[in-house]
């Protein structure tokens, strides 16, 4: 590749090749890795890990990871649908198809490596969490420097709302994680475009659609910077049209699977019960209203005070330009004033103008200039005319994107600027607030609402709060005193967001339910060889897993009762229906399946018929006798006290009729993943209040 003469003459003054350069510069970036090993570190070891799932869905997901394993591990991936049906009938716990697999992808090799565990799940969790606190320390960190981007990157994962979550086994952190570097890339390739940073937003934002579908209010961002904004119009249509395929292309399975179940997803988007009307205030001030607990008092504080500082700038803006504000340089005056300060140790990134155009202003004051120099020598007069050349030639380079990139070099520091000049700090805050208010909008439209579900909201908030007030045009005249009181007020605020944490217990106190893996480690072992058990609890998926996870009876199948009693599509406010059947059936159902060990929560569904029958045939003590009852712990609902676990007295035999798999087939109303009629069905825990995504 032509390299131009400014670019060799910076690698020549440094005596290392650029891009080795480059790399030393991310391999200098240790505040960032020790941030996000410190915030692993911290999210692991505060999370719970021994199978007391605390979210309804959190058991899901890590069994859906647990699947995905096993289709490599056992083989699976040879006749995968065949292989899907027989694992749904053993282990009903699994809901892959309702949601988007990229986490279930990355964590199934760490599950090959570490084993199958709810700690290993977690651990995965627990990265991304850390992958957010990292993209808050790139996003600020030419403007905060390094101790307020550390300080910055805390404060996203210490807000109540983001450590609740990541430290459930939920698609919530991962998919924030994903989208915040997927936007920092988009930011970074029009600050300074460079086809990599392109096609890594496209992977990102691509991947964060394969992790959740909500992340689809993004697309409308992308559309407007890739094909509306002037740094990407200059650059080629090629490029852009492949990396929005690219995008597409991994949005699509997330998209399908939302087509296929639309009826559902049409449930939970439109009219839900005890939800306010879309257009009413109390609709659109809903997450609003929430903010505060999510982000605690310090967290508030600080949006509040970059919300008013964005009024200031924005009142400012519409006044005019102040004569006060940076004035950025072309890139050619850049890097000439940079070649002429070599003693301060200082080579700055210069910030161009995509289309190479021409200081018209520079040009028209340099040849009103009188020639002070009429009598040149022509060797003068050579090098000057070869100068103008290299600059001609490295300005083309710049614009057709094959100049590498310079670096920075300042006070021992070898770093990479992404965003350092006041127009991409302008563009790095104005793209973060934009994120922010599109995830809002579309969360608020949506009528099923949990305050997890805005999660994207706060992170881009809180990002576009701390440029807003590290972009003040005080700081900026103040030069280094000026630039010195936002970091130290960034560190200030997390120390307090910290403390407030601490003090209120809302970081140590992580929610969890205890008893169902001691439920399922009984029922493996009493449990007749070849047998199986029924489960009929809210929490049935915690069971599933930790039978699962145990892996010492492969020999066992689980059965729930709230599969084969009932029929119910995902939560009960969606509709539940009795399968009206009676003492008899039921003791019928129990021989036909063979099951030997009967798990029962308490009170489960205790409003339905054929639950109730349930509960008649166990306390009759004719067919199975109560072998031990089990405290359930935690935090968890008011009807969740206790499961029974219940043995069978003798296994009769099984009528032939009953034994021909055809028959078998039909009447037991176990769903696989296979049968699009019934895959709702199993998608979430039982009498759910708005568990499941929008």
């Amino acid at each position: 590749m032509m390299q131009s003469p400014a670019a060799a003459s910076l690698q020549s003054r440094h005596g290392v090749p650029d891009g080795l350069g480059v790399l030393l510069a991310f391999q200098r970036q240790w505040p960032a890795y020790c941030l996000g090993l410190c915030v692993g570190v911290a999210y692991f070891f505060s999370s719970p890990v021994a199978g007391d799932f605390w979210w309804f869905d959190a058991s899901r997901h890590a069994m859906n990871s647990v699947f995905v394993h096993d289709v490599f591990a056992q083989g699976g991936w040879k006749d995968p649908i065949r292989f899907a049906k027989a694992y749904y009938d053993q282990y009903p716990g699994i809901n892959i198809g309702f949601y988007p697999p990229f986490l279930y992808l990355v964590t199934a090799p760490f599950l090959g490596v570490f084993g199958v565990s709810h700690a290993t799940c977690q651990a995965v969790v627990s990265g991304f969490a850390a992958l957010c606190a990292m993209a808050g320390y790139a996003w600020t960190r030419p403007v905060l420097g390094r101790l307020g981007a550390c300080a910055a990157g805390a404060m996203l994962v210490v807000v109540p709302e983001m450590a609740l979550w990541g430290r459930q086994v939920q698609l919530d952190v991962p998919a924030v994680a994903l989208l915040l570097w997927g936007v920092w890339a988009l930011v970074k390739w029009l600050a300074w475009p460079r086809d990599r940073w392109l096609w890594l937003a496209a992977l990102l934002l691509g991947c964060a659609m394969l992790t959740r579908v909500q992340t689809l209010f993004v697309w409308p961002l992308w559309l407007a910077a890739v094909g509306l904004h002037p740094v990407a119009r200059a650059q080629r249509w090629r490029l852009r049209l492949g990396a929005t395929a690219l995008y597409g292309l991994l949005s699509l399975p997330s998209v399908a699977a939302a087509l296929y179940f639309a009826k559902v997803m049409g449930s939970l988007a439109g009219k839900m019960p005890d939800m306010p009307d879309r257009w009413s205030w109390a609709n659109w001030g809903w997450y609003a209203a929430r903010m505060p607990d999510q982000l605690g008092f310090v967290g508030t504080a600080v949006l509040l005070l970059g919300l008013l500082l964005l009024i200031e700038q924005g009142a400012r803006a519409a006044r005019g330009r102040g004569a006060d504000d940076p004035v950025e340089l072309p890139a050619d005056q850049a890097i000439e004033q940079s070649l002429q300060q070599p003693a301060q140790g200082t080579l700055r990134r210069p910030v161009h103008r995509p289309l190479g155009r021409p200081n018209e202003r520079l040009l028209e004051q340099t040849n009103k200039q009188p020639n002070k120099q009429p009598n040149k020598q022509p060797d003068q007069q050579r090098n000057e005319q070869r100068n103008e050349q290299r600059n001609e030639q490295f300005n083309g380079q710049l614009n057709e994107q094959h100049a590498e990139r310079p670096m920075q070099r300042s006070a021992g520091r070898n770093e990479l600027l992404p965003m350092a000049g006041p127009g991409a700090r302008r563009l790095a805050l104005w793209m973060a607030l934009s994120t922010a208010l599109l995830a809002w909008l579309f969360f608020s439209l949506v009528s099923n609402k949990e305050p997890r579900f805005a999660l994207p909201v706060l992170p881009f908030a809180m990002l576009a709060a701390l440029l807003a007030i590290a972009s003040q045009p005080t700081a900026v005249r103040l030069g280094a005193l000026g630039r010195m009181w936002p970091r130290v007020l960034a560190m200030l605020m997390a120390a307090g967001m910290g403390a407030e944490a601490w003090t209120t217990q809302r970081w140590a106190d992580v929610p969890r339910v205890a008893g169902h893996r001691d439920a399922a480690l009984l029922a493996a072992q009493w449990a007749a060889p070849n047998s199986r058990v029924m489960i009929s609890a809210h929490r049935d998926g915690n069971f599933i897993f930790a039978l699962r996870a145990w892996g010492q009876r492969p020999d066992l199948a689980v059965r729930r009762a709230d599969k084969l009693l009932v029929d119910m599509t995902i939560m009960r406010q969606l509709g539940i229906q009795d399968r009206g059947l009676n003492d008899d059936d039921i003791r019928r159902l129990l021989v036909r399946e063979r099951v030997s060990v009967v798990v029962a929560q308490s009170g489960y569904l205790g409003d339905q018929p054929s639950m109730q029958a349930l509960d008649r045939l166990l306390d009759a003590d004719c067919c199975f006798e109560l072998r031990q009852t089990l405290r359930i712990d935690g935090q968890h609902r008011a009807d969740e006290t206790a499961l029974r676990v219940y043995v069978r007295r003798a296994i009769p035999p099984i009528p032939t009729s009953l034994t021909n798999p055809a028959n078998e087939t039909n009447q037991t109303n176990q769903t696989s993943p296979a049968n699009p009629a019934n895959q709702t069905n199993q998608t979430n825990q039982t009498n759910q209040t708005n568990q499941t995504t929008p």
